[in-house]
Order: structure tokens, then C-alpha cells, then sequence
């Protein structure tokens, strides 16, 4: 890890860069370790960060592969070594801040990618997760030709970019967050055939073993969202193994909860559940 100021390098279990970052709150109760979502970065939580911060919380996160600053060719990752990653993350976040409890927030694929590694287990001082629309099913219907044809660029041509659908007005209400999205140079909607064909592996094993993930848990689902199914997110929620979980659900939310209208509620939401993990000051 190269440390400059407050940016730094990980070093992926197969050697790869991947850009991380972290801020120091005055007096940290926990840390914060931001998981973000499929085509986007971990820049776009800038709000939610100063949020944490000020309620006491250190911060840190990482640009997942093929997202942000994040070296490599943008929508191309193996999802095994976004779990990888994020456990390095982790590790490296609790031992900057010993001591204190490390909570999750992760949204979407990022939601995918965090129980993924609480299945696997995860680091000892990880005290909860909070998941903004986990992606363990698409709210719509893969069509049949759709598999056939990745599936088929899987064996041919994995790494190959394919354009996917991101139409920013199916993720917000908010008409500033939604203009922001569309001018982040950043925001990319691509993804290779060997990044999908992934991403489907995981969200079926995810769903078959929830016996694996006993952390607790903080569900948070739109009652609107057109990206992911809630519906899935809710039974896996009902099934999983943890006896400390939680599910918050809102009403008229889009996918994007995080950067929706209503979204300092969601903020005090999952704030009030970090502090309730947190050891008595």
C-alpha cells in the first residue's frame, strides 16, 4: 500500500492496483467502509461521507475493479477478486483504526460483492453491514436471448465491453442528483461478458446459502426501485442466518436510496443502527 495523505493503493491478492481512500473522523466510534455499485464510484458518496463523519464515524472505501480510479478496463472485473478486494479493504481499514468496530455500507452489486465475503468469513471486528438495494435478483426478467448471447461472448470473447441499461431517471427522484449523474465523468455503462456471467453466479449462490451469513444485517429497499428486485432482497432477509437483522422499506424510493429525494432519512436510518452496534462510549 502506497499512503498519500488521505488516498492510497491496494495491492489485489493477484497484485492489481486498486484506488483506495479513507477520512479520519475527530474522534471515530467506528469505521465506515463504503462498498459502491455497478458503473459508478466510490466519489459519489461525498454527501454520505461528511454525513458519517459528523455523527463520528471514520470513512473508507475503495473504487472496485473496472469503476473510478481503479486501473483496468471499465464494466471488466471477476467478481471473486471484487470479494478479494473488498476483504483487503477491510482489513486494512480496521488496522488503521484499531480498536473499534467496522461496518459495511454497501449498495447494489456492492451488496452482492458484501455477502458474498460475509459468507466466507469475515474479518472479526466487522460489527454489521447496512445494504441500499442489494442486487441478489433483477427486478426484470433476463430474456432468454439475452443469456444465449452473453454466454456465448463468455466463451469467445469474455473481455469484450457490451453496452448495458443505466438510464439515470430509473435510479433517482431528485432531479439535481440525477444531472449530477449524468455530467460524472466517472459514470460508465459498460460491462464485459465475463463480469456478468459472474455477477449471476454470485447472486445464485448468495441466495442458496444464506446459512453461511450470520453478521447483522440492515436491509434497505425502495418500494419503487426498477433495478433490483426488493421482493428477493426481503425473503433472503427472512431466510439468512444472522439473528440481527433489520429491514427498513420506502415508500415511492428508487434504486439509487442513497441519492434519492427523502434521503436523510435514509442517513438517520442507518446511522441510528451503526450507533445501537457500537460498544457505550
Amino acid at each position: 500500500m502506497i499512503l498519500r495523505a488521505q488516498e492510497c493503493w491496494l495491492r489485489g491478492a493477484d497484485g492489481a492496483l486498486v484506488h483506495f481512500e479513507t477520512r479520519q473522523a475527530p474522534e471515530g466510534r467506528g469505521v465506515c467502509v463504503i462498498v459502491h455499485g455497478m458503473g459508478e464510484h466510490l466519489g459519489k458518496y461525498g454527501e454520505w461521507t461528511g454525513c458519517v463523519l459528523r455523527r463520528g464515524y471514520h470513512v473508507s472505501g475503495h473504487d472496485q475493479r473496472g469503476h473510478g480510479r481503479t486501473p483496468g478496463r471499465r464494466g471488466d472485473f471477476d467478481f471473486e477478486a471484487l470479494v478479494d478486494d473488498l476483504a483487503r479493504c477491510v482489513g486494512v481499514s480496521a488496522d488503521l483504526y484499531p480498536g473499534i468496530p467496522v461496518f459495511v455500507l454497501a449498495h447494489s452489486l456492492g451488496g452482492l460483492v458484501a455477502l458474498a465475503y460475509a459468507g466466507r468469513g469475515p474479518h472479526p471486528t466487522l460489527a454489521g453491514m447496512a445494504l441500499s438495494a442489494p442486487l441478489l435478483a433483477f427486478a426484470e426478467r433476463i430474456p432468454p436471448w439475452v443469456e444465449w448471447g452473453v454466454r456465448t461472448l463468455g466463451r469467445v470473447a469474455p473481455g469484450i465491453p457490451v453496452p448495458r441499461r443505466s438510464d439515470p431517471a430509473r435510479l433517482t427522484r431528485d432531479p439535481e442528483r440525477l444531472a449530477a449523474m449524468r455530467e460524472d465523468e466517472f459514470r460508465h455503462r459498460r460491462i464485459t461478458p465475463r463480469a456478468m456471467l459472474g455477477i449471476w453466479t454470485a447472486m445464485k449462490e448468495v441466495r442458496i446459502t444464506p446459512e453461511k451469513v450470520d453478521v447483522p444485517l440492515l436491509f434497505l429497499v425502495g418500494r419503487a426501485d426498477r433495478v433490483v428486485s426488493g421482493a428477493d432482497a426481503l425473503a433472503y432477509a427472512s431466510f439468512v442466518a444472522s439473528q440481527d437483522v433489520s429491514v427498513e422499506q420506502f415508500p415511492g424510493a428508487y434504486h439509487e436510496i442513497l441519492n434519492d429525494l427523502g434521503r436523510k432519512t435514509v442517513y438517520e436510518t442507518i446511522c441510528r443502527w451503526f450507533d445501537d452496534r457500537c460498544e457505550p462510549s
